[in-house]
């Protein structure tokens, strides 16, 4: 998938996508994780990249409602393979920022 994207465009998209779900037993212990706090819905994310074109290069397995982008993008082994691959680069929508604290002496 990485060497698609490496050899032919050199330009990927990667975005999470919630997809509604009936909400879990009443008993089981995880049920509010899959509360998405943005859309107030019960919900799991799959990841997804596709290539320029819009072909789907990878899907994730979903993760529960309430993990965010960024999280399920270092929990799955695509992060590790797009900083070891040759220059590839991805679109990405904000939730894959990472924000890096401002230093206290920076006020």
């Amino acid at each position: 998938m990485v060497d698609h994207v490496g050899e032919h465009e050199k330009t990927g998209n990667i975005d999470g996508t919630a997809i509604r779900v009936r909400r879990p037993a009443a008993g089981r212990k995880d049920r509010d994780r899959f509360l998405s706090g943005k859309n107030k819905q019960n919900a799991v994310k799959p990841m997804v990249l596709t290539d320029a074109a819009g072909r789907l290069l990878y899907c994730s397995p979903a993760e529960p409602g309430n993990c965010a982008d960024i999280t399920h993008a270092r929990k799955s082994v695509l992060v590790r393979l797009l900083s070891d691959s040759a220059a590839v680069d991805i679109l990405a929508d904000a939730g894959y920022q990472v924000r890096v604290p401002r230093p206290a002496d920076a006020w």
